[in-house]
């Protein structure tokens, strides 16, 4: 035992937190020597004083060493990089970072495979306490959605029926057609009602009416009937003949509707025969 001034040990004083600074100091001039060591703390402050050992109000040898824990504060740690991985691997990768495993939901999602990670709360890379839960979004895959039947359709009310379908409208082919009007859908491609599955985002190809094609009505007056209905018919028309008089000459003498006109495919054209 080393005596102090009055003969007695020192006694190491206690009270509320002080500073790294002022309890070094402290412990010093107290006639003690101060040995600092560091540690996280998840309630004390960074650069406060946890703890000493001897505590205050302990006797000590004069010059005797007091041990002075001081707080780091809060351990944080780097949340990893998990997105794309499966929930077990993500798992590891927390773990080994020293974070745990918060909640995991399910997202759909158009590129990321069903199982694999989208995005972690919180993100990748920020930095939290080494006791935050980290919580998944995990892929539930490509969203399945119906496929409606737009045939028939004017072609912007299918576009739009198809997109608010989660879908995507391809190619918009044109063509002909004798019974569906003009500017509506004829057909789509894949055909609703298929046994296939479809996702959100899936391509639908449309093919949208032109009308029926319309034909050159030819010019058949003045001549023999049965040359003027060959050329009619040949040219895609019905023919109904009115014989004048009998018809005694076999002659066209007028048709309705006239030459150069543009009718569709299948239209009646009537021939006058005198």
């Amino acid at each position: 035992m080393v005596p102090g001034r009055s003969g007695r040990h020192r006694r190491h004083a206690g009270g509320r937190r002080l500073e790294e600074d002022a309890a070094v100091a402290g412990v010093r001039d107290a006639g003690l020597e101060p040995v600092v060591s560091r540690t996280h703390h998840d309630d004390v402050v960074a650069g406060t004083v946890i703890s000493t050992d001897p505590g205050p109000g302990v006797d000590v040898h004069k010059n005797g060493r007091v041990r002075i824990s001081v707080s780091l504060g809060v351990l944080m740690l780097t949340v990893p990089e998990v997105a794309g991985t499966e929930v077990a691997e993500a798992t590891e990768a927390l773990a080994a970072e020293g974070l745990t495993l918060g909640e995991t939901s399910e997202e759909y999602h158009g590129t990321v495979p069903e199982g694999a990670v989208i995005s972690s709360s919180p993100a990748a890379g920020e930095s939290v306490p080494h006791d935050t839960a980290v919580d998944l979004v995990v892929s539930a895959g490509r969203e399945p959605v119906d496929l409606p039947d737009v045939t028939g359709r004017q072609r912007g009310d299918a576009v739009a029926a198809l997109e608010g379908a989660g879908l995507t409208v391809g190619d918009v082919a044109e063509a002909h057609d004798d019974t569906v009007p003009e500017g509506a859908v004829i057909s789509q491609d894949p055909a609703a009602g298929s046994a296939q599955l479809f996702y959100r985002g899936d391509t639908v190809n449309l093919t949208v009416s032109l009308g029926p094609e319309l034909f050159e009505v030819p010019d058949v007056v003045g001549r023999q009937v049965d040359e003027a209905s060959a050329a009619l018919e040949a040219a895609g028309f019905r023919v109904d003949v009115e014989e004048v008089l009998g018809g005694f000459f076999g002659t066209v003498r007028a048709q309705d509707p006239g030459a150069g006109l543009m009718l569709p495919r299948g239209s009646l054209v009537t021939l006058t025969v005198v």
